[in-house]
């Protein structure tokens, strides 16, 4: 196949695109590992560690322990939490014309999360990507699809903003640090 990026993401793809996480969302939610990824506390902490080391401005670890308590706060259940991909982003699927399907890649990035995150870094992607024409109607069939697979509930999407929050402290942690040993 070719990267969905790469595609002219039709609705049919948005679709298949969709169907694929919600796929690996209902088999995350079964999933019994056998090799330890890390959770989102762990990933909280080690943002805590490299905010601190590089010596991150007073908003951003305000930014970071509200992010703690909230997300401490938010309900963890086997059909809202699991391992997720992380990276679930348009170079990251790869659609097959013949097969009418996607395969995924780079699964490194994967962690124990809500699914709900998986989604909003999907759509950021989408956001990047599409010009406003499209855009809604992509993530319409994009929704269509996972939600033949998974259940998308009112919680997961009012979880959203708070995942971008998460990801974004994520992002600039990594940004900081890999700045820092690249000096």
């Amino acid at each position: 196949g070719i990267q969905i990026e790469a595609t002219d993401m039709s609705k049919e793809i948005m679709y298949e695109y969709g169907k694929t996480l919600g796929k690996l969302h209902a088999l995350s939610s079964d999933f019994k590992p056998r090799i330890k990824k890390w959770t989102h506390v762990e990933v909280l902490e080690w943002i805590e560690e490299v905010l601190a080391e590089y010596s991150a401005p007073a908003d951003v670890i305000l930014e970071l322990m509200e992010v703690k308590k909230e997300l401490a706060d938010y309900p963890i259940r086997d059909d809202n939490y699991g391992l997720i991909h992380y990276d679930f982003e348009l170079d990251n699927v790869f659609y097959d014309d013949k097969t009418k399907s996607c395969a995924v890649i780079d699964f490194d990035d994967g962690m124990y999360h809500w699914y709900a995150l998986d989604i909003e870094q999907v759509f950021d992607s989408l956001n990047e990507e599409l010009g406003a024409s499209i855009l809604q109607n992509a993530k319409d069939e994009f929704m269509k699809g996972y939600k033949t697979e998974y259940y998308y509930s009112e919680e997961m999407e009012n979880s959203r903003p708070l995942m971008r929050r998460f990801i974004n402290l994520y992002s600039y942690a990594r940004l900081i640090r890999c700045v820092a040993v690249n000096i």
